[in-house]
């Protein structure tokens, strides 16, 4: 398994506010993907405590 995904409903600016407030290094940013929900706004890429990489996908803008 290469990641596993979440979809997310908040904004990226959102989701990214959060990470930053929690010490939480954003690994990656990736725009405009195409997802299971079609065209994603943006993913960022974080590791869980265990290391396992985790997709936090939004779809909102």
């Amino acid at each position: 398994m290469n990641h596993i995904a979440f979809d997310v409903r908040e904004s990226s600016a959102e989701i990214e506010e959060f990470l930053q407030s929690r010490a939480i290094e954003i690994e990656r940013r990736s725009g405009h993907t195409f997802g299971a929900r079609g065209q994603s706004h943006l993913s960022l890429y974080i590791r869980d405590p265990d290391g396992n990489v985790v997709e936090l996908r939004s779809y909102a803008g």
